[in-house]
C-alpha cells in the first residue's frame, strides 16, 4: 500500500484529477470491476481528468516502484484492469467522442465505451466496427482485436483504427499511426496494453443510414438438428453483410436455484441491408416456431445492446474460446449441451451461463496478413466461447474447470483450416492464464523488440505480458 507522503503528491501534483484512497466513501464503487473475478484492492485509483494526468500518474507509479494498471471500461474477465495495492489510472472520466462526419472518421477518448461511440456515430448516420457488447470499453476491445457486427465487411475494430495517443513510461506521449511510431502502431493492434496508456483513438466510420435487421430467436433444444441444418446451409452461401450468434443457454431461474433449469438455443441473426431480403435470407429460421422471437428491422446503435441481458455488470464470471470451421456438425453441438446441461445439473447456480458460436463472415478478417498487425487469430475460421456465470467465489476453481472442460470438447472437433489460420484463441475471449506464445503467436519476437523500445521496465503488464 501506499505511504502518506506518496499518496499526498499523488494529490498534489495530479491537478486535473480525482485521487481515491481506500479512505475514501466512493473506492468500493470505482474498484468495481464488470466481473467480481477481477476486482482488487488498489493502493489507490487515479479517475484520470486529463493526458497531462496520466503522464503524470505513470511518472509518479514508476518514480515509486508501484504496480501499475489501466481502467478503461473494466471489462476485463480476469484482473487486467486491476492491482493489488497498486496504483489504477481509470480512464473513464475521459469519455469523449468527436465524429468528423466529413471525412467519416470518428475521435474517441481511452475511457469510452463502445455505447458512446455507436450513439455518436448513429446520429451523424455513420457506424463504425464495435463489440457486441456495447457497455465493454473501446480500448480494451480494440487494442485486443475487435470483432464485431460489422466484422464481415469491414475487419475487426483494430483494422479500422487510423491513429492512437498513447502515454509511455517515460512520461511522453506519442502518436501512432501508419506514418508515425509505425513501430509502435503494428504493435498496439493486437498487442493489448503492453505498450502504454492509449488516451486517444481515431477510427474509420462508414456511411449507415438504414435500419438493420436483428433481434433474439430463442427455440427449445428439439429444434437443434434442424437449427443447425440450416445454419450450414446458410452459412455456405453466406455474405459478408449478414452474420449470426448461436448460443447454448439457460436463464437463471426465478427465486433460488432450481433444477429445472431448461436449457434453450439462442441464435441472433444480423443483416445489413433492406428487411424484405433479411427475411428471405433467413426465411428457413424464421419458420422453425422459435418459442420467442425478438427479430426486427432497428437502427444499428441498438444492435450492441441485444445482448445486455446477458452480460451484465456483476457477479462472478469465467471464460474460455476455441476456433471452429464450418459446417457445425451435430455431434459437435450435442456434446457441447451434454457437457452444459451436466454441469447446470452438478452446479444449479452456474444457471445463466452460455456457449457461443459465432458465424461472422472470414474472408475480409483472413485478408490481412498475420503478421501486417500484432493481431494472430486471422484465418477462415469461427470463433467459440463459454461463459461460465456464479456468485459464490468458493465456486471459482470449479466454475473455471468447467468452463475449460467444454472448450476441450470443442477443441476435440477442431477441424480449423491451419491456412493462415494463426493462433487457436481470440486473446479477448482467452482464460487469462495462456502463456504469451499462445496469443500472439508468431508475432511475439517483434512485439518483444517494441516492448524493449517502448517500456523496457515492463511497467505495464497486467494483459497477456510480454517480457522485455
Amino acid at each position: 500500500m501506499l505511504t502518506e507522503s506518496q499518496v499526498q503528491q499523488f494529490k498534489d501534483k495530479l491537478t486535473e484529477s480525482i485521487f481515491v484512497t481506500p479512505q475514501d466513501a466512493e473506492y468500493a464503487n470505482v474498484i468495481k470491476r464488470w466481473n467480481d473475478v477481477g476486482e482488487r484492492r488498489a493502493g489507490g485509483i487515479v479517475l484520470a481528468g486529463s493526458e497531462r494526468d496520466v503522464c503524470m500518474a505513470i511518472t509518479l507509479a514508476v518514480d515509486f516502484s508501484l504496480d501499475l494498471a489501466i481502467r478503461g471500461g473494466g471489462h476485463s474477465h480476469f484482473a487486467a484492469s486491476s492491482t493489488e495495492g497498486g496504483i489504477v489510472i481509470d480512464l473513464r472520466n475521459m469519455n469523449k467522442v468527436t465524429v468528423n462526419d466529413g471525412v467519416k472518421t470518428v475521435t474517441v477518448e481511452g475511457g469510452a465505451l463502445w455505447s458512446d461511440v455507436d450513439e455518436a456515430l448513429g446520429a451523424k448516420g455513420l457506424a463504425a466496427v464495435g463489440g457486441t457488447v456495447n457497455h465493454t470499453g473501446v480500448g480494451g476491445l480494440t487494442l485486443g482485436g475487435g470483432y464485431g457486427w460489422l466484422s464481415g465487411q469491414y475487419g475487426l475494430a483494430l483494422d479500422n483504427l487510423l491513429s492512437a495517443r498513447i502515454a509511455l513510461q517515460d512520461g511522453r506521449i506519442v502518436e501512432a499511426s501508419a506514418t508515425s511510431h509505425t513501430d509502435l502502431f503494428w504493435a498496439i493492434r493486437g498487442g493489448g496494453g503492453n505498450f502504454g496508456v492509449a488516451v486517444e483513438f481515431v477510427f474509420q466510420a462508414y456511411e449507415k443510414q438504414d435500419e438493420v435487421f436483428a433481434g433474439m430467436l430463442v427455440y427449445n433444444l428439439d429444434k437443434v438438428p434442424e437449427i443447425v441444418q440450416l445454419l450450414n446451409e446458410w452459412s455456405s452461401e453466406q455474405q459478408p453483410n449478414e452474420s449470426v450468434l448461436l448460443a447454448v443457454v439457460s436463464p437463471p431461474p426465478n427465486g433460488q436455484a432450481s433444477r429445472i433449469l431448461n436449457p434453450a438455443i439462442a441464435v441472433v441473426p444480423f443483416y445489413d441491408g433492406p428487411e424484405d431480403a433479411a427475411r428471405k435470407r433467413f426465411e428457413k429460421l424464421l419458420s422453425i416456431n422459435p418459442i420467442a422471437n425478438g427479430t426486427s428491422m432497428l437502427p444499428y446503435a441498438k444492435v450492441n445492446s441485444l445482448l445486455l441481458d446477458g452480460a451484465k455488470h456483476g457477479g462472478r464470471k469465467f471464460q474460455a474460446g476455441a476456433v471452429w470451421e464450418p459446417p457445425l456438425l451435430l455431434e459437435q453441438l450435442d456434446e457441447v449441451i451434454g457437457e452444459y446441461c451436466a454441469m447446470l445439473e452438478a452446479y444449479p447456480e452456474t444457471a445463466g451461463s452460455a456457449v457461443l458460436f459465432q458465424f461472422d463472415h472470414p474472408a475480409k478478417i483472413a485478408s490481412i496478413p498475420i503478421n501486417a498487425t500484432a493481431f494472430a487469430n486471422r484465418g477462415y475460421h469461427r470463433l467459440a466461447m463459454v461463459e461460465v456465470k456464479f456468485k459464490n467465489a468458493a465456486l471459482d476453481a470449479v466454475a473455471l474447470k468447467c468452463a475449460k472442460k467444454i472448450i476441450r470438447t470443442l477443441e476435440g472437433w477442431d477441424r480449423a483450416s491451419e491456412n493462415g489460420a494463426g493462433v487457436k484463441v481470440y486473446s479477448n475471449y482467452a482464460t487469462g492464464d495462456e502463456d504469451a506464445r499462445e496469443i500472439f503467436g508468431t508475432n511475439l519476437e517483434r512485439l518483444t523488440e517494441v516492448k524493449r523500445a517502448y517500456d523496457p521496465g515492463n511497467i505495464f503488464n497486467k494483459w497477456f505480458p510480454i517480457r522485455p
